[in-house]
């Protein structure tokens, strides 16, 4: 039973679908931002976010997190964010910081 089980979880391992088609046609490439995401439901695969670390102080929490972009050529892909926010309730100031290089990514 116990290979049987395996054997199922391998075999839907490798039949997991990638989130995006490679487009191997140059004239089927999108011509414009709305075309590349036509189609597309982001709400289709969980994030599934793992929280790494967290700290908290009396007025903020900041967590170091990872979460699921997508499969691509059979492999889960992950990115990491910084996200932090207010412990007490009301009206808070927010920005969104992002940039390129140096994050972790799996």
């Amino acid at each position: 039973m116990k290979k049987f089980i395996l054997l199922l979880c391998f075999i839907t391992h490798l039949s997991a679908k990638d989130t995006f088609t490679p487009i191997s046609d140059p004239d089927k490439l999108p011509k414009s931002a709305l075309e590349l995401w036509q189609g597309y439901d982001a709400r289709a695969e969980d994030l599934e976010v793992k929280i790494i670390e967290e700290w908290k102080t009396d007025e903020v929490t900041t967590r170091y997190l990872t979460y699921k972009v997508g499969r691509f050529k059979g492999i889960d892909s992950r990115v990491s964010a910084y996200y932090s926010f207010p412990n007490k309730p009301g009206k808070h100031p927010a920005f969104v910081w992002t940039h390129g290089g140096g994050q972790r990514a799996e």
